[in-house]
Parts: C-alpha cells; sequence; structure tokens
C-alpha cells in the first residue's frame, strides 16, 4: 500500500468528512484507512513503551568547595553543568536529577533535568564564581548540562529527615556518601517525588 493520501489531512484537521453516491466505496476506504492509520500509531505505542525508562539521580555538592545555595538561588544559572564520576555510561539526556549538599545540613536542594548525555566540558563561566576554589577553571572533566525544575534551598529534604523513612535505608548516598553520582531506584524515587511536592506547595 502506498502512502496514505488523506493521513497528513486528518494530522492537521483532526477529522475527513467524505461526500460521494452510494456504492463509490466511502465506507470501504475509511475502513481501509482507518486500520492503516491505526496500525501506525500502535506500533508508535509499543516503540514508546519499549524505550528506556527515566534514571534518577543524586548529584552531590561539597558546600566547602562550591556555594551550592548561592549557585541554585543565582538567577543567571537557570541551566548549567555537574561533574559525572560514576555512571558516566548510564546518565542520559531525559533523566532526573537531585541535587544533595553535603555536610552538617546534608539533603535534597533542588530538583534537575538532565540536557545531555556525559560529555567532556568545561564549567559554565556563569558559575565559576560560586567556586571556593579554582581549581576546576579551564579544565574540561566529565559533564553533564542540566536545568532546574524545582529549587526548595529554604526548605530542604534533609539526610536526618530521610534516615527515619525505613523503605529509604538502602539509599545508595546515605550508605556510602563518597562520591559524586548515586543511583536512585523507582521505590525510592516514587518516595523521594512525594516529599518534593510536599516542600514545593
Amino acid at each position: 500500500m502506498g502512502e496514505n493520501p488523506f493521513t497528513k489531512l486528518l494530522e492537521s484537521k483532526k477529522q475527513i468528512i467524505l461526500y460521494g453516491p452510494p456504492g463509490t466505496g466511502k465506507t470501504f476506504k475509511t475502513k481501509q484507512y482507518a486500520t492503516e492509520f491505526l496500525s501506525k500509531y500502535v506500533e508508535s505505542m509499543i516503540e514508546s513503551n519499549n524505550s528506556p525508562e527515566k534514571q534518577v539521580w543524586i548529584f552531590q555538592a561539597n558546600p566547602n568547595k562550591f556555594d551550592v545555595i548561592g549557585a541554585i538561588n543565582d538567577k543567571e544559572l537557570t541551566e548549567d553543568v555537574w561533574t559525572v564520576s560514576r555512571y558516566t555510561k548510564k546518565i542520559k539526556k531525559g533523566d532526573i536529577g537531585l541535587i544533595w549538599i553535603s555536610g552538617e545540613n546534608a539533603g535534597i536542594y533542588a530538583q534537575i533535568n538532565i540536557l545531555s548525555n556525559p560529555e567532556m566540558m568545561l564549567e559554565s563561566e556563569a558559575s565559576i564564581k560560586h567556586w571556593k576554589s579554582l581549581d576546576h577553571k579551564n579544565i574540561e572533566e566529565m559533564r553533564v548540562r542540566y536545568k532546574y525544575k524545582y529549587k526548595f534551598t529554604d526548605n530542604p529534604i534533609l539526610r536526618s529527615d530521610l534516615l527515619k523513612i525505613k523503605e529509604l535505608e538502602n539509599l545508595e548516598i546515605i550508605k556510602q556518601s563518597q562520591g559524586t553520582n548515586f543511583k536512585v531506584n523507582n521505590e525510592e524515587w516514587e518516595i523521594l517525588s512525594k516529599l518534593i511536592e510536599e516542600q514545593i506547595k
């Protein structure tokens, strides 16, 4: 079967009405085109369902080296880059990230959308001012680009509160806090996403 002549019309107009005398094949053609159109739609849905699911990652920063709160609240930094030292083959464009600050008030302070796969990049010029040391300036490292989705620096989800939730006792960053990047599984994300919803109300 060749290219359906009504496909583009149907996609733009959303409906087509066929006129003509009885016996000219209006009903037959309509069923034929409907079957073809729906089969393509089903194929598209199957491909979509088979595509990799979004992963969730925690990105940890040391406030002694980087003014994380200042960077999150910096209106010039709607987008930035973050170092990826682990999971460089698994973190992908479209994944979800959580900004974690280590130290005395450790916890989650923002949610981000990951805009690129990890690749060698320089630190962004806009965020250089927030570094307490300039070790990262003009040095290419494996990083991802990201955009802030939610900021809740005044009302973070603290590690001390997460420790009270049994289902989060195996959260990777809680079990082993050394590092920059940590994986969050689906069950953990279900709980964390609800906590974030509460924070941003």
